[in-house]
Parts: C-alpha cells; structure tokens; sequence
C-alpha cells in the first residue's frame, strides 16, 4: 500500500534525522501577520493625491511604479484558456489579462510563504497583490480573525501581511512554479548564446529567426508546449487536460504534506486540508463542464512542411523588429548593448543578415533596466513587452570575435567602455574593502567597551 510505504520512508527519515521538513504548518501562529500595520505617516502620505511627477534611476531611464494586476502583468508569464479572444494584449500588452482566462501564472522558484516560511510552496496561490502562498495557509490566513484596534471598524477586506495591500479572494490566481527559470543568467568574462529574435511589426511573439515557421499559423498565443517557443512567449494558450494534470497533481501534493505533518507533529485533522482539496475538486467540475470534458490539445509541437512554407526571407528591417536575446529561460530579459548592435550592423550589413545564433564573451552585464514610454522610443523592438518588465543589457567583448577592420572602427568606444568598467570595478572594491574595514573597526572598539564595562 503506498500510504503504507509513505509512512515507514518519513519515519525513517525522522530517526534517521535526514527528514526535509517543509514548514511548520500544523502548529504555526499567525496572529503576528494580523496586528501588522503600516506607522501612521506612510498611511497618510497613501492616503493624500499625489502629483506625478517623471522619476528616473541611477542609470537614467523612467521609473515605472506597478501595483497589483499591473506588476503581475508585466513580471511574470502566463498559461490562458485556448478558446479565448486575446487580440485586446496583441494591441497593447499592458491590457490585464480577464481572471477567467488564466489558468496558470508561472513563477520562477525561490519564493516564500509568508505564513509557513517555506520556500516549497504546496499548491502555490498568488493573491491580487502578487505575492504567493500555499493553498492552505492563504484559506487559514483569510479565515482567520482580524485584530481590531481600538475605536476602529474591522476591514471588509484583509491585508496582504508582505505589503499591506487589500487581499481580494475573487483575484487569486493559480500558480505553476516553473525549475527552469533563472536557472542561467549571463556571467562577466564567460561565454553566452544569444539568439537572433525576429517579431513581425503587428506581433507580440518573438520567434528566433532560425526557426522558419508559418507565424500566421503560430499566431501571437502559442501553445505552452511548444518547447522552441515557450522560453521566448509571455502569453501561452493551455486546455483542460494542461488545467486538470496541474490540480490533480496539486491535490496529491497537499496530501503529502498532510502525511508529513500528521507524522510529525501529530496533526491527524486539518480543516484547511479539507477545504484546500474540496476547492481543487471543486475547480476541476467547473473545468470539465466548460470544456464539456474535451481534453484534445497537442502533447508536443512538431512542425508540418505546410507550417515552414513561409520563408524568413520576406521578413525585412521595413516589416520585422530583429534583436538579440539570450537562449536560455528567465525573467529578466537580456538584450545586445545599442553600442553592440551597431557594431554588428557595421560587420553584416543588415539585421535580416546576422547570424541566428551568436557564441560571445560578455564583458559587463548592466541590470536596473524596465521598459518605460522613454525607453521604447529609444528601443522600439521591446514593444511587445507591458510597461515595467525588467531586462538587462549586455556589453560583448568583440576583439577576438569581429572583424579586425569593423572592431578598428569602433575601437575607440569599446575601449573607452572597458576602461569606465575596469575603473568602476576597481572603485567599488575600494569601497567594499573600506567598508569591511570599518565594519571589523567597529566591531573591534565595541568589544573593548564591553569588555571595560565588566
């Protein structure tokens, strides 16, 4: 019997000491998240209209403040019912997508629980805000009592316990958690594979230019798994059989954990289980019902001669942006330097003629970047993107890559650029080492007065 067999591993694991334990979610308090409150200035300054003004940071481009739906729009990816009408986020990809047409929202790992701690979130939530919890500790977060202070009205809605804002339950959203992303991120002096990007003008989708596909077939919504798309689209279309594998395997995890728990701190009845499952099963009715239990949708890509019969050589600079990105799955995204890009326009003419895949050496790695109305009128190929997505530039390193004639033709920047770095690099390691100094000093004159005081 497999709970049988379950019972014995964790046991022995226990004894053994070599149990991972996820969250201490049978006896955890949460009364500490209910009495949080922002100091009575902030709520002042939330509460008074506010002049916008243009801000800008340390690197020069426009600040884009996002809040809620907005921020998740713009940070993270999505899976979307296939029957439905995106053609509002082909015009503008800062139009929130509809709640009843999101199946999934990806996020990379690493994030937190902020009622259990754990960083293996079960049954991952995102409440309105966009901030994540496991299916059972947002039920026992939103069914628990609020504190009221003194000579206040209880809230009809509960703040989120990270950032204040109101927790909406009708805006949670389900979450897939998704190993790949920002496991690769460029590193300085090491070599990176960028990808040569083509998106036709009127398209949100950016397909490498070496895959020559039909993109009036593709469309702008690909499917999730198509696996030479999926690192590239922000928006991907999924079915019932993609909803109900992601419940069903949501359910067999939250019974894990129960199992878990139930060893190890004897808790044998969690109503919050109950509920979390009864929701799923819940979810998975209504799933089937609208999809009138069709669970037809493809299990991989693979492309027909009828879909390559569009040849990447009517894709021109007049109807296509071209750019580099990286090859690899994050979310940040990564793009050539302008200096770079000139330098490659310099060696090859035209973008339609770059090499689809270049190998390089990056010499700098600039992050703090997000897409800003300043920053597309700059770079006009980052259109697809909602305001405040975040990339990072890259600076290559073209001396032994490039032709000597064209790297002659821009030596003077690209040294001057290599210079400015190595002096920033050296800069702040003065400044690192001065820190560390008086950090030690400090540390030093701290226990000689403690030591005087006895």
């Amino acid at each position: 019997d497999y709970n049988d067999e379950f019972d014995l591993n964790l046991e022995e694991q226990v004894l053994s000491g070599n149990v991972k334990v996820r969250g201490k979610r049978a006896q955890i308090s949460i009364s500490h998240l209910l009495d949080f409150s922002l100091p009575e200035r902030d709520l002042e300054t939330l509460s008074k209209p506010q002049r916008r003004r243009r801000k800008f940071s340390n690197n020069g481009d426009e600040r884009i403040h996002l809040s809620g739906q907005e921020f998740i729009n713009a940070n993270y990816k999505f899976i979307v019912d296939a029957r439905g009408d995106y053609r509002s986020q082909i015009v503008d990809p800062n139009c929130i997508l509809d709640e009843s047409s999101i199946l999934r929202v990806i996020v990379p790992r690493g994030y937190q629980c902020p009622i259990c701690l754990s960083e293996d979130i079960v049954a991952p939530r995102m409440i309105s805000c966009g901030h994540i919890f496991c299916a059972t500790c947002l039920l026992r977060f939103l069914a628990s009592e609020q504190i009221v202070k003194k000579g206040c009205r209880p809230r009809k809605l509960k703040d989120c316990p990270l950032c204040s804002l109101p927790v909406r339950p009708d805006e949670t959203k389900l979450v897939l958690i998704d190993p790949t992303l920002n496991v690769d991120i460029p590193q300085i002096n090491h070599s990176c594979e960028l990808k040569l990007m083509a998106r036709p003008i009127h398209r949100i989708l950016p397909v490498p230019y070496e895959i020559d596909v039909n993109r009036d077939r593709l469309g702008n919504v690909p499917w999730y798994c198509d696996a030479d798309i999926y690192p590239y689209a922000r928006i991907m279309k999924g079915g019932l059989k993609f909803a109900a594998d992601a419940l069903e395997t949501e359910r067999v995890s939250i019974k894990i954990q129960q199992e878990e728990d139930k060893l190890l701190y004897n808790n044998d009845n969690d109503t919050y289980v109950d509920m979390a499952i009864a929701d799923i099963d819940f979810k998975l009715e209504l799933l089937k019902t609208s999809f009138d239990n069709n669970y037809d949708e493809p299990s991989q890509i693979s492309r027909s001669m009828d879909e390559l019969s569009i040849q990447n050589n009517e894709l021109n600079e007049s109807n296509t942006f071209f750019f580099y990105q990286t090859a690899f799955n994050n979310k940040t995204k990564y793009f050539l330097a302008p200096l770079d890009v000139k330098v490659l326009v310099a060696a090859f003419g035209t973008y339609s003629q770059f090499p689809p895949t270049l190998e390089v050496i990056v010499e700098n790695v600039i992050y703090g970047h997000t897409v800003s109305p300043s920053i597309l009128k700059r770079m006009k190929f980052l259109s697809h993107l909602p305001l405040g997505t975040e990339f990072a530039l890259l600076e290559i390193d073209w001396k032994h890559s490039i032709d000597p004639d064209v790297y002659r033709q821009f030596a003077k920047e690209l040294q001057g650029r290599k210079r400015k770095l190595v002096q920033r690099l050296k800069r702040e390691d003065t400044d690192k080492k001065r820190y560390e100094t008086e950090q030690e000093e400090r540390a030093k004159q701290f226990y000689l007065q403690e030591r005087s005081d006895w």
